[in-house]
């Protein structure tokens, strides 16, 4: 994984990377790499700011490594998955897209657009009946909650696109 030039890890945190017997001793504690390497909230939301604002500059491949990192260090944050998804997909890799907007999915399961990108992707492959059943779902999904609207019209639109192939 190759970070961006400002963005410099430790020599103790590599350290810590290099014990194996810390991380498993850590890991099975239910602690996240984020606290075994000691990493504050701090230092994650500059990164996520930083990988942000890389993918805003349409710097994708290093948007794509922060956000790698940080969805290593913190599996639990949603932020950090969809980052990563839209920068693979970004790149045109719609297999790991997918991967990591089924990740975001599963730390934020009403995070629904994460269905409609995930579908885009599978379109993408010419996985026509993936594609289709996910914005099935998230027709479902999204019907009667005016909130969602502007998602279900969209979800809508883009099912009658892609069964009319």
């Amino acid at each position: 994984m190759e970070l961006p030039e400002d963005i410099e890890i430790p020599e103790e945190v590599l350290k810590k990377l290099q014990d194996p017997e810390l991380i498993k001793t850590m890991m099975s504690s239910g602690k996240s790499l984020q606290e075994l390497l000691g990493y504050s909230t701090e230092v994650m939301e500059s990164m996520y700011a930083k990988a942000y604002a890389l993918f805003e500059e349409k710097e994708w491949r290093g948007a794509n490594q922060l956000f790698l990192f940080l969805s290593t260090l913190d599996p639990y944050t949603y932020g950090y998955w969809l980052g990563l998804a839209m920068t693979y997909q970004m790149l045109e890799d719609y297999e790991q897209a997918i991967l990591a907007y089924e990740c975001s999915l599963t730390v934020n399961p009403e995070a629904y657009i994460g269905y409609y990108h995930m579908a885009s992707c599978h379109a993408l492959l010419n996985e026509v009946d993936d594609a289709l059943r996910l914005l099935e779902l998230l027709e479902k999904r999204c019907e009667n909650k005016p909130e969602l609207d502007w998602l279900y019209q969209k979800a809508k639109v883009a099912y009658q696109k892609l069964h009319a192939r």
